[in-house]
Protein backbone atom coordinates (compact mmCIF):
# COMPACT_ATOMS: atom_id res chain seq x y z
CA UNK A 1 0.00 0.00 0.00
CA UNK A 2 1.25 3.45 -0.91
CA UNK A 3 -0.29 6.77 0.21
CA UNK A 4 0.54 10.03 -1.59
CA UNK A 5 0.31 13.66 -0.50
CA UNK A 6 -2.93 15.64 -0.31
CA UNK A 7 -4.60 17.03 -3.46
CA UNK A 8 -8.16 18.14 -4.36
CA UNK A 9 -9.44 14.51 -4.24
CA UNK A 10 -7.79 13.99 -0.84
CA UNK A 11 -4.96 11.51 -0.55
CA UNK A 12 -4.33 8.72 -3.04
CA UNK A 13 -4.04 5.14 -1.82
CA UNK A 14 -2.57 2.56 -4.23
CA UNK A 15 -3.30 -1.12 -3.61
CA UNK A 16 -2.27 -4.25 -5.49
CA UNK A 17 -3.21 -7.90 -5.08
CA UNK A 18 -2.21 -10.38 -7.75
CA UNK A 19 -3.39 -9.02 -11.10
CA UNK A 20 -5.66 -6.40 -9.48
CA UNK A 21 -4.52 -2.79 -9.02
CA UNK A 22 -6.59 -0.04 -7.41
CA UNK A 23 -6.10 3.68 -6.96
CA UNK A 24 -8.45 5.04 -4.29
CA UNK A 25 -8.99 8.70 -3.40
CA UNK A 26 -9.96 9.57 0.15
CA UNK A 27 -12.55 12.22 -0.75
CA UNK A 28 -15.73 10.18 -1.15
CA UNK A 29 -13.75 6.92 -1.10
CA UNK A 30 -13.81 6.99 -4.90
CA UNK A 31 -12.02 4.62 -7.23
CA UNK A 32 -9.73 6.69 -9.43
CA UNK A 33 -8.70 3.47 -11.17
CA UNK A 34 -9.36 -0.27 -10.84
CA UNK A 35 -7.74 -2.74 -13.21
CA UNK A 36 -7.46 -6.50 -13.62
CA UNK A 37 -4.60 -7.70 -15.81
CA UNK A 38 -4.30 -4.14 -17.14
CA UNK A 39 -7.97 -3.87 -18.18
CA UNK A 40 -10.04 -1.08 -16.61
CA UNK A 41 -12.97 -2.25 -14.49
CA UNK A 42 -14.23 1.30 -13.82
CA UNK A 43 -13.91 4.48 -15.89
CA UNK A 44 -10.65 5.96 -14.57
CA UNK A 45 -9.88 9.56 -13.70
CA UNK A 46 -6.72 11.36 -12.65
CA UNK A 47 -6.58 11.24 -8.84
CA UNK A 48 -5.25 14.80 -8.57
CA UNK A 49 -8.36 16.15 -10.35
CA UNK A 50 -11.95 16.30 -9.11
CA UNK A 51 -13.83 13.69 -11.19
CA UNK A 52 -17.21 14.08 -12.81
CA UNK A 53 -19.88 13.10 -10.30
CA UNK A 54 -20.29 9.53 -11.57
CA UNK A 55 -16.65 8.52 -12.06
CA UNK A 56 -15.29 6.16 -9.44
CA UNK A 57 -18.58 5.70 -7.61
CA UNK A 58 -19.79 2.13 -7.37
CA UNK A 59 -23.15 1.26 -5.79
CA UNK A 60 -23.60 -2.35 -4.77
CA UNK A 61 -26.20 -3.77 -4.75
CA UNK A 62 -27.46 -1.82 -7.75
CA UNK A 63 -30.55 0.08 -6.52
CA UNK A 64 -32.04 0.39 -10.00
CA UNK A 65 -32.01 -3.41 -10.41
CA UNK A 66 -33.83 -4.29 -7.18
CA UNK A 67 -37.60 -4.64 -6.76
CA UNK A 68 -39.18 -1.33 -5.70
CA UNK A 69 -35.75 0.36 -5.85
CA UNK A 70 -34.78 -0.36 -2.23
CA UNK A 71 -32.91 -2.89 -0.12
CA UNK A 72 -32.11 -3.53 3.52
CA UNK A 73 -28.66 -3.32 4.99
CA UNK A 74 -27.91 -5.20 8.23
CA UNK A 75 -31.53 -5.92 9.02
Amino acid sequence: MQITNMHCSGQTVSLAAGDYHATIVTVGAGLAELTFQGCHLVIPHKPEEMPLAHLGKVLIPWPNRIANGCYRYQG
